[in-house]
């Protein structure tokens, strides 16, 4: 009897569910395990075939108030990890300084001055900071990183998203070259250049047990210290394990803590924000609700009222129709312009990495997008989705129009996207969901806010700084072809313009091949692609110093 290659196994639809379940958390319970594991296997397995599964090696469970909690010995090997860490390495260092410290900052308060001290006379290999949004963690963090590099020593500075490293960090704090924790544990180069320094993580309450444990190992591998920042009350991490409240509880790892709110001057502000802190959510509803920031409003009536006031809606479909709501309202007071354009939107699937791996759930009309290099493919590149094979690989469409089989088995290094049409005009706020880079490769960073000023005549989005074109992460465009675009090929002297129009103010000059030189700044070599925008003012003399008379062709022998 012939098996059927295609249907799924009991034991690979609980592989399926663990690397579904465990991606995301650290402890699930029987129920949530057996129920992604019969999704994945409909039709071909039963509730008995699955429950079996469950009596696994690799799981270990325990009873709490009547339910059953499951993990697995990887997921608790991996907290041991970065637990023993934390601790072998605690007294194994020499204090930054042991002199009496002389603060440059002398605004700074006595729990900030304490906080400063703290990581300077730690003899740990990790120091932890926490405190809440405004309680001055990073004007702490900017005296505390001056003192360390006054000893000697240099600080890398990162956070777990961008907007907090290259935004908060970079623009905020000055910290000019902070990085994500990702990039750190990408980039070879910048594993070299951390080597016997320190490592700052601002943020660490967003970190996850694996990231943190790959710093762990880093650290570990390159003779660095580390230092968290943070708080373990905001936000958690999207990916598995609570790993700085982790080391709080299990390592005994000792944070100096920021309590003062100073964000907020008046006091009945600071009491809401403390009673959040402190998670007493009735307490500080309360307060907002004698403050009169309060109003319940009919249904039929509260989409109007969210446009009037402009706030942010409850889920995606209310806030489509408050969105819609205010964009009329903004038209209607020409704070918008009436004039608008459609662009190619992208929103991305919240796959695990296992839901990415499974081929049933790609559908022709899916984008996907490379993070990191596969063997075929670069980081960074976009493919088209088209439908699948007789064998049921996945078969995509790259920007060349060649097919290839998308690596189901590298799903860890990509992303999957739906596309749609968003609609925009000049006056419009647009949020970057994706890191990427604007055409002059700027960087667009996740989070940022972006007013849309106007449109090229090639329909892509001017922002605020006139040199910016916005095609990256959201939305997207392409020029159509052009007899303008001037086309160069190598010759034996000089290079040579095909196709060949006069360009008028603001055109654009792409360089197809390699090596040729290009008319600004003189002489100067260009990449295939790149791009050259030509001044107002130079023009009318780019054409009379490059002596065009034909359409069909003419010599370039230098920069003009």
């Amino acid at each position: 009897m012939v098996s059927d290659p295609t249907r799924v196994t009991e034991m690979k639809a609980m592989d399926f569910a663990i690397g579904h379940c465990y991606e995301r958390a650290s402890l699930v319970t029987d129920k949530e395990l057996l129920r992604q594991a019969l999704r994945y296997g409909v039709g071909d397995v039963n509730v008995d075939q699955v429950k079996r599964q469950l009596l696994r090696d690799e799981f270990i469970k325990e009873e709490v108030n009547g339910h059953q909690w499951f993990t697995t010995n990887q997921v608790l090997a991996e907290e041991r990890r970065l637990i023993d860490f934390v601790q072998t390495g605690r007294g194994k260092f020499k204090p930054f300084t042991a002199a009496a410290y002389q603060f440059q900052n002398q605004v700074l308060s006595e729990e900030q001055r304490e906080a400063v001290l703290h990581v300077l006379h730690s003899t740990d290999r990790v120091t932890a900071i926490r405190g809440g949004a405004g309680t001055g963690k990073t004007t702490m963090m900017k005296e505390a990183v001056a003192a360390i590099e006054r000893c000697g020593q240099k600080v890398f500075t990162f956070a777990p998203s961008a907007e907090a490293s290259r935004g908060v960090l970079r623009s905020d704090a000055g910290f000019i070259n902070a990085e994500t924790v990702e990039a750190l544990l990408q980039s070879s180069k910048l594993q070299e250049q951390v080597g016997g320094h320190v490592i700052w993580i601002d943020e660490a309450g967003l970190l996850g047990t694996r990231a943190l444990a790959r710093v762990a190992a880093l650290a570990e591998k390159q003779g660095c210290r580390i230092i968290l920042s943070g708080d373990t009350a905001q936000h958690r991490a999207v990916e598995r394990g609570d790993a700085l409240r982790l080391l709080e509880k299990h390592a005994g790892l000792q944070a100096a803590e920021l309590r003062e709110i100073r964000r907020q001057k008046a006091d009945f502000h600071q009491a809401v924000i403390a009673d959040l802190r402190a998670g007493d959510l009735e307490h500080a509803f309360t307060r907002l609700e004698k403050l009169g920031m309060f109003r319940e409003l009919a249904a039929d009536q509260r989409h109007e009222a969210l446009a009037a006031d402009y706030v942010a809606a409850v889920t995606h479909a209310e806030g489509e129709r408050v969105t819609a709501q205010i964009r009329t309202k903004l038209k209607a007071s020409e704070k918008l312009a009436a004039q608008e354009r459609e662009f190619l939107q992208l929103k991305r699937l919240p796959w695990t990495e296992a839901q990415r791996g499974d081929p049933r759930n790609y559908h022709a009309g899916l984008t996907v997008q490379f993070h990191q290099n596969v063997l075929g493919f670069r980081r960074g590149e976009r493919i088209a989705v088209t439908g699948q094979d007789e064998d049921r690989c996945v078969l995509v469409k790259r920007q060349n129009d060649e097919t290839a089989i998308l690596p189901l088995d590298k799903s860890g290094r990509f992303q999957v996207y739906e596309s749609g049409q968003i609609a925009l005009a000049p006056g419009d706020m647009i949020r970057i969901t994706q890191n990427g880079f604007t055409k002059d490769r700027r960087r667009l960073n996740n989070g940022d806010l972006k007013q849309v000023q106007g449109f090229t005549r090639f329909s892509l989005l001017k922002a605020p700084n006139r040199s910016e074109r916005l095609t990256g992460s959201s939305f997207t465009s392409r020029p159509v072809a052009s007899r303008k675009l001037l086309r160069f090929t190598p010759m034996t002297k000089g290079n040579c313009w095909r196709r060949c129009q006069n360009p008028p103010n603001g055109h654009r000059l792409r360089i197809w091949p390699g090596n040729i030189f290009t008319k600004h700044p003189a002489g100067q070599k260009q990449r295939r692609g790149a791009v050259h925008r030509f001044p107002r003012q130079e023009s009318k003399t780019f054409q009379e110093k490059s002596g065009i008379r034909s359409r069909k062709q003419c010599m370039f022998t230098g920069g003009i």
